[in-house]
């Protein structure tokens, strides 16, 4: 089972503004987070809320591929933008759940 690192509360842009063509898969999502500027690849953990539709507003678990990188940057009401190719959503994290693994 794959935990999620935070959750945030992310909105679709409605197609009409640049968002998606259709709704996200049901189970997970993969984009590009930009957070001060900075990109990192993570996954929306969509299993319990289902698919989301342009324009659609949900908390949602995120899953970062190297949660190492982004740790430092992660703080409860930093705003992002999604990508897919092009900005799809805007969010605010809400909660940072995952500690970094000490070695």
């Amino acid at each position: 089972m794959v935990h999620a690192d935070i959750i945030a509360r992310v909105r679709l842009y409605p197609t009409a503004h640049g968002g998606r063509q259709g709704p996200t898969p049901r189970d997970k999502f993969g984009c590009l987070l930009e957070l001060h500027g900075n990109c990192f690849d993570c996954r929306l953990l969509l299993t319990e809320i289902g698919a989301l539709s342009p324009g659609q507003q949900a908390e949602v678990p995120i899953k970062f591929l190297s949660f190492d990188l982004v740790k430092p940057q992660l703080a409860p009401g930093a705003k992002f933008f999604l990508r897919d190719r092009t900005i799809i959503a805007a969010g605010e994290i809400v909660q940072v759940l995952a500690v970094p693994v000490e070695l």
